[in-house]
């Protein structure tokens, strides 16, 4: 009977520890900040010539971040920048390269890309400007919080 006992609460013990862990994972879940600085960049000349004058810099550095959140059971991506947050598309989230790829309302499309294991990262534009079709990519790290 003693065993009985024993192993009735050993069951208990096994299944709260189960749910609790299956609880905590989806519905606990906390959210994922990508933080990136790009300090080098290529990008289209100034006459707009392409690609004969690639211009590289390293003068201003370029900051961006990144929120990843699970709803539902589901990932979403966020772009968080000056003017607020931007609803992106997540590619590949179990890593271990991620990418966010974001279409804006003029319809051009940016995508960043973070090696999650290194955390180096990529940052690209493809943007077309009245006639001209304005290319740009950016080099850095990123860091999470």
């Amino acid at each position: 009977m003693c065993k009985l006992f024993w192993m009735n609460h050993l069951l208990k013990y096994t299944l709260a520890v189960i749910a609790f862990v299956l609880l905590s994972t989806s519905v606990f879940s906390a959210p994922l900040m990508i933080k990136c600085k790009f300090p080098s960049f290529a990008s289209v000349g100034k006459n707009g010539n392409y690609p004969s004058n690639i211009e590289l810099s390293s003068t201003d550095t370029f900051n961006i971040s990144f929120l990843v959140s699970e709803e539902d059971g589901t990932q979403k991506a966020f772009f968080i920048g000056n003017l607020g947050a931007e609803e992106v598309i997540l590619l590949n989230s179990k890593g271990p390269l991620i990418t966010f790829l974001e279409i804006t309302k003029t319809q051009n499309v940016n995508t960043t890309s973070v090696d999650l294991d290194t955390y180096q990262a990529v940052h690209s534009r493809h943007i077309k400007l009245l006639d001209m079709f304005i290319p740009s990519q950016y080099y850095g790290t990123c860091y999470s919080q």
